[in-house]
């Protein structure tokens, strides 16, 4: 297992530099695992990877929620006494960014199919509904129901069916 050092930048970002002990070829000759921790760190420091005169934690590599950047949440992390966490509350901006960029595109779609049964001289009362609903997307979800970064993405809103 590895250790990691957790820094906040001054824009609220989180920069981790992770160092892994399983290395051993990098292991110099009696050097104890802190030591090692600390040369490592002070390279990346010296290479700009990590902020130099910047409080930071220092933690085991299971105190930062990896998996979390797979599900497009890397921006919402926040440096936390003990490693590093997924801020809900940012985290569900950026669910409600996607979920916006989704229903653009299906807004698009149904004005292109509106456009075409209005030239065509045909009812389109139920397409605006349709439209309507989907305008309504980011009031009606209620994204504050997921309390983890995996339920939060799992989390769909009720799209309406297009008659």
């Amino acid at each position: 297992m590895g250790r990691c050092r957790v820094y906040a930048r001054p824009d609220g970002s989180v920069v981790v530099t992770r160092c892994d002990y399983s290395q051993k070829q990098f292991v110099r000759g009696g050097e104890t695992k802190e030591e090692f921790y600390a040369r490592l760190f002070g390279l990346a420091q010296e290479k700009g990877e990590s902020p130099k005169g910047v409080p930071f934690v220092e933690c085991d590599d299971a105190a930062v929620p990896w998996h979390t950047k797979a599900l497009g949440f890397r921006a919402a992390w926040s440096v936390a006494p003990t490693g590093c966490r997924v801020d809900m509350p940012k985290a569900r901006i950026i669910r409600m960014d996607h979920i916006r960029v989704e229903r653009n595109r299906r807004l698009d779609e149904i004005d292109k199919v509106i456009n075409t049964k209005v030239d065509s001289g045909l009812d389109v009362t139920a397409l605006r509904v349709v439209r309507q609903k989907l305008r309504d997307i980011p009031q009606t979800t209620d994204l504050t129901v997921a309390t983890t970064p995996e339920a939060l993405a799992a989390l769909e809103p009720s799209w309406p069916a297009n008659p």
